[in-house]
């Protein structure tokens, strides 16, 4: 592991998720204190993990809808750079790897290490399949994926390759409600089994997108048991991944979808007045506490 190339992927993931509105803040780099192959040292990143906090016993429903609206506004910002943005993702973000501070109503993500970027050309095959899989039709998926023209290098899908990734969405669920997210993992895992071999930093993004999915029900489940009611259409993945696809696509890309009815484009901070709570104030001063990541 080089810790140099963390500390570079730090800054320039720090451009894209730095989002004073929504309260995103990636740690910064001690000046002075360039990173090496084996020493990165950073700001200390505020609050504590969504993992501890999903785990507190002591949460209420007061304190757990911000950070459950933070976490959503978080996916929504981060979705939107890969798929519409500079491609850049961050390929890691379980519950450890995401910190929030209910004192300054901030997400902090962490660790680095594993950073991805799409292509135009990825971007534009996850757009039409993220398409096909909101309409849960296998036609435009495999137009999708024929259209992909760096994997199939001018190869055509043949007609025993699309029965076999028809055959597997259907398994999974494609048209009876199943998991979008892990509906498009199949179909990726299923295509590179038949020699139509996906970039391993697409597949990559699509276990990332599983991982906060997977955070979020979590927080959901949670949110709902303490106040029942909690949990809508806004709060879901699937309609996360829907708002962000509906403020990219232009007006005649909606019609075709039929997205124009849903009303849902408004930006991730707009969401709920969760998003935007006031920070609670802090003295000002000037000490600073760091985080120190070494192969010591």
């Amino acid at each position: 592991m080089d810790f140099s190339l963390e500390g570079q992927s730090l800054i320039d993931m720090a451009k894209g998720y730095n989002h004073s509105e929504i309260g995103i803040k990636v740690p910064e780099l001690i000046e002075g204190l360039k990173p090496q192959e084996d020493l990165l040292i950073m700001e200390w990143a505020a609050g504590e993990p969504y993992k501890i906090i999903l785990n507190n016993p002591e949460v209420t429903a007061k304190t757990i809808e911000t950070p459950t609206n933070k976490l959503i506004g978080f996916i929504e910002l981060w979705f939107e750079r890969a798929v519409f943005g500079d491609g850049r993702f961050h390929g890691d973000l379980h519950g450890h790897n995401i910190f929030f501070s209910d004192e300054k109503a901030l997400i902090t993500p962490i660790d680095f290490g594993n950073v991805g970027q799409l292509t135009k050309e990825d971007q534009r095959f996850l757009v039409d399949t993220f398409q096909a899989l909101f309409l849960r039709r296998t036609g435009p998926m495999i137009e999708a994926l024929s259209a992909y023209e760096s994997v199939l290098s001018n190869e055509s899908i043949t007609s025993e390759q699309e029965k076999l990734l028809i055959e597997e969405c259907l398994r999974v669920g494609l048209v009876t409600g199943g998991n979008l997210s892990e509906i498009l993992i199949h179909f990726l895992a299923t295509a590179d089994s038949l020699g139509i071999i996906i970039p391993s930093h697409v597949i990559n993004f699509a276990r990332s997108k599983i991982f906060l999915e997977d955070l979020l029900e979590k927080f959901n489940l949670r949110a709902e048991a303490l106040r029942p009611g909690f949990i809508s259409k806004s709060t879901s993945a699937e309609n996360i991944y829907l708002r962000v696809v509906q403020r990219n696509l232009s007006w005649t890309e909606k019609i075709k979808l039929g997205l124009t009815s849903f009303g849902l484009s408004l930006p991730a901070e707009k969401l709920s007045p969760a998003l935007n709570p006031p920070a609670k104030s802090t003295q000002a001063h000037s000490t600073k506490t760091v985080y120190c990541k070494s192969l010591f």
